[in-house]
């Protein structure tokens, strides 16, 4: 009984200290062009994909920076 519970114990511990990291599908954008949609992993601080978004818009311009979804 012993060495199932350290099984069990041990099948815990790895299942709980493997980490779920959520990625967002953003794209960059440099004087109003579109670069290719990349997958980017969730950085620490942000809750939504949403807050990593940083577009500027430029009558000018254009849109630059990047957008996350």
């Amino acid at each position: 009984m012993k060495k199932v519970f350290i099984v069990l114990a041990a099948a815990v511990f790895v299942f709980g200290t493997v980490s779920c990291t959520k990625t967002c599908k953003c794209k960059t954008y440099a004087l109003g062009v579109a670069g290719p949609e990349q997958e980017v992993a969730l950085g620490e601080g942000y809750k939504k994909c949403a807050d990593m978004t940083t577009i500027v818009e430029d009558e000018m311009f254009g849109k630059t920076g990047l957008e996350c979804k």
